[in-house]
């Protein structure tokens, strides 16, 4: 038969952490997780900065595009008048009227009563004026200028740009 042996420990010693190991241990970690919550803001950041500007981008040459398109596609340009600048353009093409202004900060192209919107939902325009440069008898041609605002907020304020361009019929 075996005999069990039964140690007798003389000091009394209790194994755990003292304060000042889980002190220093909740300081380390709190350096830890604050350079990671500045990481992921810069990134952050740096994403909304990119998308603002992509955005921005995209729909001022999409509306330059659609613009141009349809100015040089136009039979006539009704609005505004030879020589006048206004916030609306109204052009003709084929029978069909097509007209252009903003309404809720959107750049709306109605075409036979039915709107479109020509930016998306994370732009804006702040204004947009056009201005008939045409001679008489000669063939239309409309300068625009546009402002294009991000309705993405990036470090406090938002992003524009303003195209200017000359566009005419064919």
């Amino acid at each position: 038969m075996m005999k069990k042996q039964i140690y007798k420990s003389t000091d009394l010693q209790i194994r755990g952490f003292t304060l000042v190991e889980l002190l220093i241990y909740m300081a380390l970690v709190s350096m830890f997780l604050l350079v990671l919550l500045d990481v992921f803001t810069i990134t952050l950041s740096s994403k909304l900065a990119s998308e603002s500007t992509s955005a921005i981008s995209y729909d001022s040459r999409y509306i330059l595009s659609k613009l141009s398109y349809d100015v040089n596609n136009a039979d006539s340009v009704t609005l505004p008048a030879l020589g006048a600048t206004g916030a609306s353009l109204q052009l003709t093409s084929g029978g069909v009227t097509s007209t252009y202004t903003i309404t809720s900060g959107n750049l709306v192209k109605t075409v036979g009563g039915v709107p479109m919107s020509l930016n998306g939902t994370d732009t804006g325009l702040d204004s947009i004026s056009f201005k008939n440069l045409g001679n008489p008898g000669g063939k239309p041609t409309i300068q625009v200028v546009y402002t294009v605002r991000s309705k993405i907020v990036v470090w406090g304020g938002t992003q524009t740009q303003t195209i200017n361009t000359t566009v005419g019929t064919r």
